[in-house]
């Protein structure tokens, strides 16, 4: 195999399904209308249905890209589909791709109640794409009519879908999958039919064609997060071709104006593969507002342009329902995998009084939870680098992590009369502050580690029902002066008295002086208070003496002030920080 690898990066959406003039070549959809076991909708479960509403984007809300991989695929002797040194191919891919970015981003409102009957609309989904072109020279993967089904050279055929068995495409998926210069993203394949490439190209004589192409795509997986996501456009270039070179011509009809601009770009490729990609991310056929083919402007109706009832079908619907399913996939699906990770959509507020996160899920927010609602958070949760959690009202993490799709992510602050309770979480990835008049509760299996920390500002309420554990040396609970020990209403809280941690961390009295003197530190320690006095003879409460720390070591001090006297040392190789 040889393969020619190339990208390019830009904004891009996709679909399939063209109805046919009195030649054209068709793009039919052979997507599984009973996906879901004859549940209307991908995503069956009740919580998609209750809370997708929630994820419907505002018209401020930032743009999120998924990214697509283009792969086209070319003859071992590089001839047989779009050619990357083509500056008319090329044209022709970058004008489809900004047709499919305005299929999702230029919705209208049918008006029309047989495809949604609420009265909110949403015209852009602020769902964009990003694209790579991949280049491919293989016969064997070139030619689509060894998955198709019937096949006069391949009885023991599958499908043109991926995924099923069979499928001719698998072993070339596996490749770019596994190749780490390639981002991962929706792989989306452009085949031929070698049987109609030769009618078409090479006779010229397209009358022989089989069923025309049959375009394809998997749904989301909410199981495997890493799992890969492939579509199938077959023969659009042999469909190309024969349009430019033979259809046109013979009819006098112009290429570029009527066929080129008025039908291929924006219906071929623009709203062809605006619908697969609908499939790409969870929706179906027939949804929860219209049946099959109910809702005449629907990006999932099941053809674009002039029906044979004479119906323009546009698709440039999507119920706004819809639209928070497909943000929901990207949350809790496979898809998650395709979202660049700088990916930051700014601040949710949650309202509801009972709202919970039951599944492992991206997310793209910071979370604002008002002080009359409440949100349990009962799954792994990956937060962007940029995002914070504000708790007004109540914040529940039971048997749960929240960690950062980069470093660390900003954290959680509990707010006056927020609170917070935590049950087997580890801190790994952020830390926690709790404001005056904000309350936190510990019970069993909480872990700090790292470089983290939680602080209680004074007038701040700490309710410890089991000793937290710190991890490592830089792993830390802060109290300061005037906590409350003690949540009002709960029992069995600890004290100042009580055993309050575990491990190798420290836990630091923000309120308290702290004077090191006559020490030699040889090991990675954290040293934290109010102000910090180092040196031989910063006390008369302990011995004097030098102050040195060795080779090796790593200390960090933090404190409102941190003073170094005379007789410190520190000792080629080691090291130390102040905050």
């Amino acid at each position: 195999m040889k393969t020619k690898i190339f990208f390019t990066v830009m904004l891009s959406l996709f679909c399939s399904g063209i109805q046919a003039q009195s030649m054209p070549p068709v793009i039919s959809c052979a997507n599984d209308d009973n996906a879901s076991g004859g549940v209307k909708g991908y995503f069956t479960d009740q919580w998609v249905k209750e809370y997708r509403v929630d994820f419907e984007p505002s018209s401020e809300q930032p743009i999120i890209y998924v990214r697509l991989n283009l792969v086209f695929l070319q003859r071992t002797d590089g001839t047989g589909g779009f050619h990357e040194d083509s500056i008319e191919h090329q044209s022709l891919i970058d004008d489809g791709i900004t047709a499919l970015n305005n299929a999702y981003s230029s919705l209208q409102d049918p008006g029309d109640s047989s495809c949604y009957k609420g009265n909110d609309f949403i015209g852009d989904t602020r769902i964009r794409f990003l694209s790579n072109k991949i280049y491919v020279k293989n016969n064997y993967w070139w030619n689509n009519g060894i998955s198709r089904c019937p096949s006069p050279t391949n009885q023991n055929c599958s499908s043109l879908c991926p995924n099923y068995n069979g499928w001719h495409l698998d072993s070339l998926d596996q490749i770019i999958v596994n190749d780490t210069t390639i981002p991962r993203g929706i792989n989306i394949y452009f085949t031929q039919d070698s049987f109609n490439y030769n009618h078409m190209v090479e006779i010229r004589d397209s009358l022989n064609l089989l069923n025309h192409g049959v375009a394809c795509s998997e749904f989301p997986n909410r199981n495997v997060h890493n799992h890969t996501s492939q579509l199938h456009m077959p023969d659009m270039y042999s469909t190309y071709w024969w349009f430019r070179n033979v259809f046109c011509p013979t009819e006098g009809i112009s290429w570029e104006n009527e066929t080129r601009n008025g039908w291929y770009v924006p219906y071929l490729l623009g709203k062809n593969l605006a619908h697969e990609i609908g499939h790409s991310l969870s929706l179906t056929h027939e949804g929860d507002f219209y049946d099959k083919n109910g809702c005449n402007d629907a990006v999932m109706y099941t053809s674009v342009g002039t029906g044979k009832n004479g119906v323009q079908h546009e698709r440039n619907y999507i119920p706004p329902p819809e639209i928070g399913e497909m943000y929901l996939g990207f949350s809790f699906a496979n898809l998650r995998s395709f979202i660049p990770d700088n990916t930051y959509l700014g601040v949710k507020t949650i309202s509801k009084t009972n709202y919970t996160m039951p599944y492992n899920m991206r997310l793209y927010h910071s979370l604002r939870i008002i002080d009359t609602a409440s949100l349990t958070i009962t799954k792994n949760i990956t937060m962007p680098s940029d995002a914070e959690v504000e708790v007004y009202g109540r914040l529940i993490i039971n048997n749960a992590n929240i960690t950062s799709i980069g470093d660390n992510w900003k954290g959680i602050r509990v707010k006056n009369n927020g609170y917070l309770e935590i049950t087997s979480g580890n801190i790994s990835d952020y830390n926690i502050s709790v404001e005056n008049g904000g309350r936190i509760v510990f019970n069993s299996g909480v872990v700090v580690s790292g470089d983290h920390s939680i602080t209680i500002d004074s007038g701040g309420y700490l309710c410890l029902k089991n000793p937290i554990t710190l991890t490592d040396f830089n792993s830390r609970l802060k109290i300061s002066d005037g906590v409350h020990w003690g949540v009002p209403g709960l029992t069995s809280c600890g004290s100042s008295t009580s055993s309050i941690a575990i491990g190798n961390g420290v836990v630091v009295y923000t309120d308290r002086d702290v004077y090191i003197q006559n020490e030699t530190i040889n090991t990675n320690r954290y040293i934290g208070g109010r102000k910090i006095y180092v040196g031989q003879s910063v006390t008369t409460t302990i011995p004097y003496g030098d102050v040195s720390i060795t080779n090796g070591a790593n200390v960090v001090f933090e404190g409102q002030e941190i003073i170094f006297s005379s007789g410190f040392l520190s000792e080629t190789g080691a090291t130390f920080m102040t905050r």
